[in-house]
């Protein structure tokens, strides 16, 4: 997808996710799904294209997409506010209310909604539109990059280093499952829920440019860890691919057990111009 920018946000929808791009020219929206992707471009008036986004500021300041309980719609929060929005319905985003800068969000049964905040060096803050509130703590670990809720209903929260489940307000956050070792020559790097491993070596034809010789995520469950090693680009032929253009792993979204990446790739004959392809395994 040309020049629509870096992802953001994403959060689980459907059956698969639904992601938030900022680019040069504003916002745009992505449903996945299982062997396809689709920008949701708002011409139906459902408040979803750019200028729509724009009037919410998604790109103005930190931004989270969560899970909502109503079928066919997800939540956004940004700018103190959390919106329901319905790709391809007929209705603008509507207005839940007054949430802070958070992580994560989702809406339960009767519109209560949800969330956490990072406070720092492993602190989290639960709170919900109810009025209920809990403090908990991933020992100290400052990168907090994933939250959701877990079959059983409690949450899980990944860190650079471990899984962890926490039931708030009833129970602290516990740990499920350290981080495994990454399967190439590189560390892992929280992307969102995900951790990311990229290994690159130096491009010989430009200094200060690297080229991506492996890849691979460690994806979190609900208990533990699916880990997957993933292509240098978005095509079958890698060779055919970097006549076009390098390729960078973005993120990974969907199901752990078969995630799909999704790649910058920026082209040889525009270096200013970038596109984000996906590549279904």
């Amino acid at each position: 997808f040309a020049d629509d920018g870096e992802v953001v946000a994403v959060a689980p929808f459907a059956d698969g996710a639904v992601s938030l791009a900022c680019g040069p020219g504003g916002a745009t929206v992505f449903v996945w799904s299982p062997g396809a992707v689709a920008r949701v471009d708002g011409q139906s008036g459902d408040g979803l294209g750019r200028e729509g986004l724009a009037a919410l500021g998604v790109c103005d300041g930190p931004v989270a997409l969560g899970v909502s309980d109503e079928p066919g719609a997800f939540l956004i929060a940004v700018g103190g506010s959390a919106w329901r929005a319905v790709p391809g319905g007929a209705e603008a985003p509507v207005r839940l209310g007054d949430v802070p800068d958070v992580v994560w969000l989702d809406e339960g049964a009767g519109g209560v909604v949800s969330w956490v905040v990072v406070t720092g060096e492993g602190g989290l803050e639960w709170g919900d539109s109810a009025g209920a509130s809990a403090s908990g703590s991933v020992d100290g670990d400052p990168l907090v990059d994933g939250v959701w809720r877990g079959a059983d209903g409690a949450l899980r929260v990944t860190t650079a280093g471990a899984l962890w489940r926490w039931s708030p307000p009833s129970a602290p956050p516990e740990l499920l499952a350290a981080a495994p070792d990454p399967p190439v020559d590189a560390a892992w790097a929280p992307v969102g829920a995900v951790l990311l491993a990229r290994a690159v070596t130096p491009n010989p034809d430009a200094e200060g440019l690297t080229i991506p010789v492996s890849n691979a995520v460690a994806a979190p469950t609900d208990d533990g860890w699916e880990v997957h090693e993933l292509p240098t680009t978005p095509c079958v032929d890698d060779e055919q691919c970097r006549l076009y253009g390098e390729s960078e792993l973005l993120a990974v979204v969907g199901d752990p057990a078969d995630p799909i990446p999704v790649y910058d790739v920026w082209l040889w004959t525009e270096s200013e111009r970038h596109e984000t392809w996906c590549a279904p395994r």
